[in-house]
């Protein structure tokens, strides 16, 4: 009986182990605020209020408010990791937000979703 505890135990663990890691809730907030200094601040702007200098220029695209929590409400953590991935046109947003595929790792884009999420307030 403790053989088949033990095994059902270790299969559990490794099964764990294995999930992608937004299954697994992972992502470093304060990791992700510095990838959001190094690639999001200049649109998204320090605050994550959408208004960072490179959208001073643009007027016909309104940002996400990171900020607000109804807002952010309305997206899943997945659709944030498909959006900085495969970028906005590829989700029906603006074609101003690149995809991220090939320049952030997994685990950055997860942390960077954990930094936005830090920001919504209730």
């Amino acid at each position: 009986m403790k053989r088949i505890l033990h095994g059902t135990i270790a299969v559990l663990v490794a099964a764990g182990a294995s999930l992608p890691l937004w299954a697994q809730g992972k992502g470093d907030p304060k990791a992700g605020k510095e990838l959001h200094v190094k690639h999001c601040q200049r649109c998204h702007g320090e605050q994550g209020k959408g208004d960072g200098p490179a959208m001073k220029a643009v007027k016909t695209v309104k940002l996400a408010d990171w900020t607000n929590h109804a807002e952010m409400a309305k997206y899943s953590d997945q659709d944030l990791y498909k959006i900085t991935m495969e970028g906005g046109a590829a989700v029906g947003k603006s074609k101003l937000m690149p995809a991220y595929k090939g320049k952030l790792k997994e685990k950055e884009v997860w942390d960077l979703i954990a930094f936005i999420r830090s920001l919504a307030k209730k």
